[in-house]
């Protein structure tokens, strides 16, 4: 009966279970013994054969382990938090994860395997026997409570970060859609007015009405499946940052903003509601379209030239190229974004065009070179290779306008 009551003590040890401790006091004082006490517990080498029935109805793998961290006993749940790892007597814990382990009597949490977003926390106790010390490995899958917690801190970061900006239009809206809080800024910005009902309400919870109703807002970066910022942001609970929308009211006025939101869970006397932190971003986003209206103006007039075009910076990158380069070359997009200009030409003409193009970055000249054009194939082309600096937005580059003269024979 002794044994019986080492044996649970043991096991006591390993997963840490006060009701096996109880057993074993009550079963020492039916047969009028003390139980051992914990120094001789933790001295008590580990038996040959662990009750492992016992370990599988633990939430969660239990492995013990020696000093090189060589599998003693096992559960069957620790195959599942190893499932790239043979967990059997005898093999090793990867050395990545013991790594990770804290020391005896200490938690850890650890993302393993390191390629998935599994989290597990650790627990380390150590078993002292003749044979030496055992490490007892208690694991637990804690992933949804790190998730919860990662989106808990990414939640209170925006929050905070609203809260500090002052030049951010701030307005909480509820799950009906009813404004509930608005500065001056978010009035302005939207076309608020505060009601007489905003003044009575408790806890600074108030309404706010449009001056135009009917208005509409259009997320310009929405994927697939969103709906409203408001309906997103209190369905998933995940924050939104820097979502563009257009707002366009019945009398066809519209704003362009640039949006933040969060959820604010529900309280006892408020539903659960968002907090938007906006910025009008009507000007910029003007700009930006004027801007991308003259990209596809040059795009279209570069891909119609017959000649060919490339643009390359002073270390050699490619920037951009027509189609009339791209059809001759036979090239794909991406082979030509991965070449220098020099080597779209024929190997004798290399070193020629190389040092034509580091001479006209150091001098800020141009240069007219004849060279074969070399397509994938192997096919050559002559042409007449013409190239000037250019600076835009402070950053020189390189622009090459090659002619064929095919008809003229080979240069």
């Amino acid at each position: 009966m002794l044994y019986l009551a080492n044996e649970l003590l043991l096991v006591n040890d390993m997963i840490g279970a006060i009701p096996a401790l109880g057993a074993a006091c009550m079963l020492a004082a039916v047969w009028g013994h003390v139980p051992p006490s914990d120094d001789a517990v933790e001295k008590t080498a580990l038996p040959s054969q662990v009750p492992t029935g016992l370990l599988n109805h633990i939430d969660g793998a239990v492995l013990v382990v020696d000093s090189t961290y060589r599998i003693e006993h096992f559960n069957e749940q620790a195959h599942a938090f190893f499932p790239n790892q043979t967990i059997e007597q005898g093999a090793v814990l990867p050395r990545a994860f013991a790594d990770e382990l804290p020391e005896p009597g200490a938690n850890a949490v650890i993302a393993w395997p390191p390629s998935d977003d599994t989290v597990m926390r650790v627990h380390v106790k150590a078993v002292r026997g003749p044979a030496g010390v055992s490490r007892v490995l208690t694991v637990r899958d804690v992933t949804q409570t790190a998730t919860q917690k990662a989106r808990l801190r990414s939640t209170d970061r925006l929050l905070r970060a609203i809260l500090e900006t002052d030049v951010a239009a701030i307005a909480v809206v509820n799950e009906q859609g009813r404004v509930t809080y608005a500065n001056e800024q978010a009035e302005l910005l939207l076309g608020l007015q505060r009601t007489d009902e905003a003044e009575d309400t408790p806890h600074g919870v108030g309404a706010w009405r449009y001056k135009q109703l009917g208005w509409r807002m259009e997320p310009l970066d929405a994927e697939d499946g969103t709906r409203t910022p408001l309906r997103d942001v209190i369905d998933t609970h995940e924050p939104i940052q820097d979502l563009r929308c257009k707002v366009t009211w019945p009398d066809e006025g519209h704003r362009y903003l640039s949006l933040n939101a969060a959820h604010l869970p529900a309280g006892a006397e408020r539903p659960s509601q968002v907090v938007f932190a906006m910025k009008d971003i009507t000007e910029r986003y003007r700009v930006q379209q004027e801007l991308l209206a003259k990209v596809r103006r040059f795009e279209s007039t570069r891909n119609a030239m017959p000649a060919l075009f490339y643009m390359t910076d002073h270390a050699g990158h490619a920037r951009t190229w027509n189609e009339t380069l791209r059809r001759y070359t036979g090239y794909t997009d991406d082979e030509l974004a991965g070449s220098a200009l020099p080597h779209l030409f024929h190997p004798d003409d290399r070193l020629r065009i190389r040092k034509a193009v580091n001479a006209v970055f150091a001098e800020q000249s141009e240069f007219g070179v004849a060279a074969r054009l070399q397509a994938k194939d192997g096919t050559l082309r002559p042409c007449m290779l013409n190239g000037a600096v250019r600076t835009i937005e402070g950053t020189d580059y390189l622009i090459a306008v090659g002619l064929d003269v095919s008809a003229q024979g080979a240069p």
